[in-house]
């Protein structure tokens, strides 16, 4: 039987609420299989993502770093752990979790790990026939420690991201005025409101708007042809009055800021978390959303677009959608297998939504 040992090896257990928490978190192949795991979503991961599961004074920390849209995995994104082997990674805890709040903090990996290949089946078998490989439930040891009061507080990556975007707003209240102004008019007239761009080039400028308005399209396609038919049941599963309703109130928020909020989108692609296979990303609370490598590699219109990945990221940041699964195969199968999960995955809305 295939299994996965996670460990947490911290420096001390106490800490101060303005110094950053980082855990070593250690993955132990107890097997008698090679295996290959996905990196995405796990500590192993070029970018934070949602890995963890953090308590303090048992109730949840949630998750505030960046929510990322990106493709299909190849084989790059998979690290092959040997029988017996052990990998270790250092995780910044502090970056995704608030743990400025003084108590006792646990920490545990959040499991399943969504996609491990023993080496039986074969990695390249698998992204071959585009069927992800099962989940995985690895032995999680949880890990605790204290944080007392100082002076100040560590912010995450969201925190930190809406702290810089109010700071940028503040030096512009003319034309945020002006904006409200407009989105009030758009929300009577049902257009979206002009965004913003953040730096690249004339031709990515335009670009963007275009993906923009083009985002805004399907969600209004989306939202006109909302019933339980087929096409409804392939991306959300079995139809239920409680689901529906969520899938409707989603694209319905997405659709009302962007009608009333004015965006901006960054197109520096220098941000933390503009890695290899990331089309944008997002934090939530913001209304700033950042284009990376994966997004100016996509076509305008169609499946992984720019405009799909326009709706992917304002379900985020609109909906509080997650990324539970990426790409069109495993969110037809978690559709079919877990429908309460597909009504809160952003993948999900992008592909009924024809992006």
């Amino acid at each position: 039987m295939s299994v996965l040992e996670a460990r947490f090896v911290q420096p001390k257990e106490r800490y101060k609420s303005n110094r950053p928490v980082r855990l070593k978190v250690v993955l132990t192949n107890t097997s008698n299989r090679e295996l290959s795991v996905l990196t995405w979503n796990t500590p192993l991961d070029h970018v934070v993502t949602d890995c963890l599961d953090v308590t303090v004074n048992g109730k949840k920390v949630a998750y505030d770093g960046p929510i990322v849209k990106r493709g299909a995995p190849t084989a790059k994104d998979y690290i092959t752990i040997k029988a017996g082997q052990t990998v270790a990674t250092e995780f910044p805890v502090s970056a995704a979790y608030d743990t400025s709040k003084p108590g006792t903090y646990q920490v545990k990996l959040k499991t399943p790990i969504p996609d491990v290949v023993p080496k039986v089946i074969g990695l390249a078998k698998a992204l071959k026939a585009e069927n992800r490989a099962p989940s995985m439930h690895p032995i999680s040891h949880k890990t605790s420690f204290k944080v007392e009061k100082g002076a100040g507080k560590v912010q995450t990556l969201g925190a930190a991201a809406r702290s810089k975007e109010k700071a940028q707003k503040v030096g512009a209240k003319k034309l945020l005025a002006k904006a409200a102004r407009a989105g009030k008019k758009n929300s009577l007239l049902k257009v979206a409101l002009n965004p913003q761009t953040s730096g690249g080039t004339a031709v990515r400028r335009k670009a963007a708007i275009k993906a923009h308005s083009d985002g805004y399209d399907l969600t209004l396609k989306a939202l006109a042809g909302l019933t339980s038919n087929t096409r409804y049941t392939e991306w959300f599963g079995v139809h239920s009055a409680t689901r529906f309703k969520r899938v409707k109130a989603n694209y319905t928020k997405v659709r009302t800021r962007l009608e009333t909020v004015q965006f901006t989108y960054n197109l520096t692609g220098s941000g933390s978390s503009c890695g290899s296979g990331v089309y944008a990303y997002t934090f939530p609370g913001t209304s700033t959303i950042w284009f990376c490598s994966a997004f100016w590699a996509a076509p305008a219109k169609g499946t992984d677009s720019k405009a799909g990945t326009v709706v992917h990221e304002h379900t985020h940041s609109d909906a509080s959608t997650d990324d539970i699964q990426y790409g069109q195969v495993a969110c037809r199968n978690l559709a079919a297998t877990n429908p309460n999960s597909a009504v809160r995955n952003a993948d999900s809305h992008e592909y009924y939504a024809g992006g």
